[in-house]
């Protein structure tokens, strides 16, 4: 199974944070993060569910292909979720940031998920183990 995750945050004009700095805060706070935006989320969620109209909508968060293959996870999987998964998306949120858990979906899925987000001027946001080696908690 190829899961990918897609973050999503905007910076207040003027701000910005080093990204090992904005991954501190994000775990110290209760996800209100000053420099960052508020997302539009009503707007997103409408705009996601017009772009995947065609897509099972188990409910506003989670997204599933039609007619997708079930695939079941090996036993010793470290998998939270159940042990089948679809494929398709499920979207997680706070205030400011947005995050999407694609399962296997294909690149050009993926990609109308990044141009709904690029829509309303939010890119996504990468954040690589090499920006996190000066953490200090």
């Amino acid at each position: 199974m190829s899961i990918v995750n897609l973050n999503f945050l905007k910076y207040k004009p003027g701000q910005s944070l080093a990204k090992c700095d904005l991954y501190a805060k994000m775990c110290d706070t209760d996800g209100e993060i000053s420099e960052l935006e508020d997302m539009p989320t009503e707007e997103i969620l409408a705009k996601i569910s017009e772009e995947f109209s065609d897509w099972q909508q188990v409910d506003m968060y989670e997204y599933r292909v039609p007619g997708g293959e079930k695939k079941t996870l090996p036993a010793d999987a470290d998998d939270e979720w159940d042990s089948v998964s679809d494929p398709g998306f499920f979207i997680g949120m706070i205030d400011n940031m947005m995050c999407f858990e694609c399962n296997d979906m294909a690149q050009e899925d993926i990609d109308r998920i990044i141009a709904v987000m690029d829509g309303f001027g939010i890119a996504p946001f990468a954040m690589q183990m090499d920006d996190m080696v000066d953490l200090e908690f």
